[in-house]
């Protein structure tokens, strides 16, 4: 039974790996509508493009399968290449667009009813990106500036719009092109922007402590451990300094000796001395007393500032 079960299992290996097989073409994983096979993912291989010393190492192409062609956005030359296979042996290199008058550098590729798409990004990053529209001969056709941070692209062909996504730490956003009434006729108002932003860090810790009771125990505990340390810091500091200053004073007066000593505990026989001689201290204050000393109030007629009867003589007794 449990060889049946070992048997079993090899075979169910063995036809996975071969189904895994079939549908692996040349590590890329390819996803095939209508007449356009679009390439999502290409690794770096003997099959790699080259032309002269160039070598295209690029994860965004499209196939167009009724022409044989590849559009291949190369990132090194800020360019898009166009390369013949209609030899399935070889492939043959047609021409090269140069795209650096629309922006820096390409990003995202789409290719749909003969209408090339391709976003890139501006100079500046924080500028507005774009997108630009290519006939399957290269051909410019026309440009719409989109959000920035511009990182992929689509087409619905049923629907006619094309999506294209940016995202940055805030959140994302999708910018969807209206090209119902044909690429040639799309401006800015053909664009309509959906916004999804992440919740930011300030935002969940009110949720979480609404009052602010948490945020006022975190800084008190923060301020008063910070104070702590600071003390101890500098009480440490203040020792070693005196210490070391009364150590190098005595060693310049050849005082090795005491200067040895400094910075060593006293003997516990020197803490009982003084202990003794503070308690005899205190014991015979009043032992002996032959003074007495009396204070007594001396009484003193009251006069306001202004009464003048004190200053007058007085009448002789008739």
């Amino acid at each position: 039974m449990s060889k049946n079960k070992l048997y079993l299992g090899l075979i169910v290996i063995l036809i996975s790996s071969l189904f895994s097989k079939a549908y692996a073409i040349n590590e890329t994983n390819i996803v095939k509508k209508d007449s356009v096979v679009i390439v999502e993912y290409i690794t770096c291989t003997k099959d790699l493009i080259k032309q002269g010393q160039n070598v295209i190492q690029q994860q965004n192409l499209v196939y167009d399968e009724k022409n044989k062609v590849f559009y291949v956005i190369n990132i090194n030359n800020n360019s898009l290449d166009i390369i013949d296979y209609s030899n399935l042996d070889s492939l043959k290199f047609i021409k090269k667009i140069d795209l650096s008058a629309y922006g820096k550098t390409p990003t995202s590729l789409a290719f749909a009813n003969k209408t090339l798409a391709i976003t890139i990004e501006n100079k500046v990053i924080l500028d507005s990106g774009k997108v630009v529209f290519l006939n399957p001969n290269g051909d410019y056709i026309t440009s719409l500036a989109v959000a920035p941070y511009v990182k992929s692209i689509a087409f619905d062909e049923i629907d006619k719009k094309v999506f294209i996504t940016n995202f940055d730490a805030s959140g994302y956003k999708i910018n969807v092109i209206d090209i119902s009434k044909g690429i040639e006729n799309i401006s800015d108002a053909n664009i309509t922007t959906l916004t999804y932003e992440k919740e930011k860090a300030a935002d969940s810790f009110i949720k979480l402590d609404p009052i602010g009771i948490g945020m006022t125990m975190v800084a008190m505990s923060i301020v008063f451990v910070a104070l702590i340390l600071l003390y101890l810091i500098f009480i440490y500091i203040g020792y070693l300094n005196t210490s070391g200053f009364r150590k190098k004073s005595l060693e310049k007066k050849g005082k090795l000796e005491e200067a040895s000593k400094i910075g060593e505990d006293a003997p516990g026989d020197v803490y009982a001395a003084i202990a003794i001689a503070l308690h005899l201290y205190q014991s015979q204050i009043h032992d002996e007393e032959n003074t007495v000393i009396t204070m007594e109030k001396v009484a003193r007629t009251y006069s306001p500032w202004s009464s003048k009867i004190y200053g007058l003589r007085q009448s002789p007794n008739s």
